[in-house]
């Protein structure tokens, strides 16, 4: 049981790494392109060219077998459609999307990728997964330079504060006359201390 965990867990990361691969990918054919009309019914004939294209499908039996694509809901594996322009009868369009899933039955589906082609060039769409996790990236690596700007400018005001001259004509401190008199201050002396004592200053501290 664990030897099968360990293979599936490798299998899933080589899956992760195809996938990853591919999303830095395109695929784009000058001479087919020149050679022929680029449409709805001849997208999925182009992609087959391209990395992204699985010749094991069941597009590649039904063509084999020259059954029409309709018969790949009766079969089992995987199938590529074109999901987008939705409607058959729009032939030209500038965006192609081609679906790549895997057909269990009849009625159940499960999509594996989707495909764009613009203007000729075929690119893998991105993951959820891999789009949410660069857009979180990106944002704590910009919510850390901000963190740290912030942090290096509030050292640097810290700086300024502790380098400043005090300033001039600064009064002495009160401390020298403070528990005097049972905590009053002498009137005399702080007079005296910050000359200013007029020559009547005895008489007004002694009523």
């Amino acid at each position: 049981r664990d030897t099968h965990k360990t293979k599936q867990t490798k299998e899933d990361m080589d899956t992760r790494t195809d996938e990853d691969a591919q999303a830095h990918l395109s695929f784009r054919d000058p001479i087919w392109l020149r050679s022929f009309p680029l449409n709805r019914a001849t997208v999925l004939e182009y992609m087959t060219n391209s990395v992204f294209y699985d010749h094991q499908c069941n597009n590649e039996l039904c063509k084999m077998q020259n059954l029409p694509l309709e018969k790949m809901v009766e079969m089992r594996g995987l199938e590529y459609r074109v999901v987008f322009p939705e409607d058959p009868a729009t032939l030209i369009s500038e965006l192609f999307v081609v679906s790549l899933s895997h057909r269990e039955s009849p009625s159940s589906v499960r999509l594996l990728a989707l495909y764009y082609c613009l203007h000729g060039t075929v690119y893998k769409a991105p993951v959820l997964r891999n789009v949410l996790s660069s857009r979180l990236s990106n944002s704590m690596y910009h919510l850390s330079q901000a963190f740290a700007e912030l942090t290096e400018s509030h050292y640097e005001e810290e700086d300024e504060e502790l380098t400043r001259p005090p300033l001039r004509g600064t009064l002495a401190p009160l401390s020298r006359w403070e528990g005097t008199h049972e905590g009053k201050i002498d009137l005399d002396e702080a007079l005296a201390t910050l000359d200013l004592l007029p020559p009547f200053a005895s008489s007004l501290s002694s009523v």
